[in-house]
């Protein structure tokens, strides 16, 4: 099992020195969060906890695709993810390019993680329909896929439509494309693409997830490409309950910055100390952990 680090909420000013030290302590990634900004007054629930969300408007979400060309000339061999991207709020012939050219300049070090979003007033304030992002999201991943072959496109569909055009550059290999959520609709999605992001459920809501996800994949015919779990875990990271996880069939641990130690308000100078106190027991600990026993 691997380990992934992911860098919401640290200061964006560390943020460079934190991935080059996740690379030297054997990370395999970070994951980027996105919101495209944070309304002042919010009623919609955040899904995880099913309680009215408390986002502070000062909340830093730096825009992913920016920040993950800067970590990736700093680094050689990380991996970066979005955990996850808003697709429907953005054109995908915008995003499609922006992922293409990050792809190029990285080496093909960038995965793709989506999610269809739970703040209805960020979705308003840009003028989206919330209650149609979940299908917007869908046709915008099959655009992009179309638009990444290189092969001119033509597309009439209910979200969007354009005559036939190409956005190059194109990506090195296939882009990996992840789906993140708990509901079934995101269950379904994930298990039509590449893989299945967790944010941190408990040990026994992500075995239960993991076991519908598994049943859904038996009814999608199945391609050459594996199917990657990606999670993280809720409370501590001890060596039997990261065996135990890796057993569920995790291909790769996401840690937050909560379990190093790490808060918004932990002084910059000591943020990559901690990360280097802790994450290289992690690595270790997930490296030799028994490898999934659940099918791919």
């Amino acid at each position: 099992m691997n380990v992934w680090l992911s860098l919401q909420p640290l200061p964006v000013e560390v943020l460079g020195e934190v991935a080059v030290a996740a690379e030297r302590c054997g990370a395999e990634g970070v994951t980027v969060s996105d919101h495209v900004c944070v309304p002042r007054s919010i009623a919609s629930v955040y899904p995880y906890t099913g309680r009215t969300a408390v986002l502070p408007v000062e909340t830093e979400f730096p825009d992913p695709m920016t920040l993950v060309a800067s970590l990736a000339a700093r680094t050689t061999s990380l991996r970066f993810m979005t955990h996850v991207l808003l697709v429907a709020l953005r054109h995908p012939i915008v995003l499609a390019k922006e992922i293409a050219t990050v792809e190029r300049l990285s080496g093909g070090r960038f995965d793709l993680g989506v999610g269809v979003g739970w703040l209805e007033e960020e979705f308003a304030a840009v003028g989206v329909d919330y209650h149609r992002r979940g299908a917007i999201t869908d046709e915008a991943i099959a655009v992009m896929r179309q638009l990444w072959s290189g092969e001119p496109l033509s597309h009439q569909g209910a979200a969007y439509r354009f005559a036939p055009l190409s956005a190059h550059p194109c990506p090195p290999a296939p882009v990996e494309v992840y789906a993140g959520g708990y509901s079934p609709a995101a269950l379904r999605r994930a298990a039509r693409l590449d893989g299945w992001l967790g944010v941190t459920p408990s040990f026994e809501e992500l075995a239960r997830l993991l076991a519908d996800l598994a049943e859904l994949r038996r009814g999608v015919a199945r391609s050459n490409r594996p199917f990657v779990i990606r999670s993280g875990v809720k409370g501590s990271l001890d060596r039997d309950r990261l065996s135990a996880v890796a057993a569920l069939g995790v291909d790769a641990l996401i840690v937050t910055p909560h379990q190093l130690g790490l808060t918004a308000e932990t002084p910059g100078d000591q943020v990559v100390d901690r990360v280097t106190a802790r994450l290289p027991e992690l690595v270790e600990i997930c490296s030799a952990a028994p490898g999934r026993t659940a099918p791919a």
